[in-house]
């Protein structure tokens, strides 16, 4: 069957088609023919399996990412033990920080298996903050008629592409421009301005914020590793 030729959104049908042959068309309707698809994502209704498209598509993105980091498991080790060493030297001038301070090594190399596990939390606060934001900003410039959870969809679906490592955001990002244009119904120029300005707003209110939180930490706390 060819691709052009599926109607609808198969994953809203994945009990029918099978799930994994389902999210398999879904994936590649998204990602290779977005003027038709999204066309369908603005006239469902079906959020729910949007979002677990979402998840899933995302969860299989960070595993894939972290088998292209085994074979650098060696350089992350060596990482490690200059970390520690460098740590134990240093952990006596911290006082009651030492015992913690000992603790980041492991917390640092353990952090990337804990992400997978946890992602699925972390993606779908991630995709409903994202659509929060750019909701918000789609009301500025009149380019969300038919509401949030079109662009909740949108996004949802339009991610689908970010599961490819490197260059998968850049694809991802050009997609949803796309299907934030063609779910809502509204110019082109609308939905890139208001992706770009949604970025702007996400920087100024986490980013920044939390850049300065981090160098205060780093400064107060961790002055001696740096010496």
């Amino acid at each position: 069957m060819s691709f052009k030729s599926l109607q609808g959104i198969p994953f809203e049908n994945w009990r029918s088609i099978g799930f994994w042959r389902s999210l398999w068309e879904t994936w590649v309707l998204a990602s290779c023919y977005p003027n038709s698809f999204f066309q369908a994502v603005g006239e469902s209704e079906n959020t729910v399996s949007a979002v677990i498209f979402y998840v899933v598509v995302g969860v299989i993105g960070i595993l894939i990412n972290l088998l292209i980091g085994l074979p650098f498991a060696g350089y992350d080790s060596m990482v490690y033990r200059l970390l520690k060493k460098k740590i134990l030297v240093s952990a006596p001038m911290m006082g009651k920080w030492g015992p913690y301070l000992r603790l980041l090594p492991s917390l640092l190399t353990g952090m990337k298996w804990v992400s997978l596990f946890t992602s699925p939390i972390t993606l779908l606060i991630k995709l409903l903050i994202s659509a929060f934001f750019l909701q918000i900003v789609l009301l500025m410039v009149k380019a969300a008629p038919k509401g949030f959870y079109t662009t909740l969809r949108a996004l949802a679906y339009g991610a689908a592409p970010a599961a490819i490592p490197y260059i998968g955001w850049i694809w991802a990002s050009v997609i949803s421009i796309i299907a934030l244009s063609r779910a809502q119904g509204v110019p082109g120029w609308k939905t890139t301005l208001a992706y770009l300005l949604q970025v702007v707003v996400y920087f100024v209110i986490f980013v920044i914020p939390i850049m300065i939180v981090g160098w205060l930490l780093a400064k107060s706390f961790l002055a001696p590793l740096l010496k």
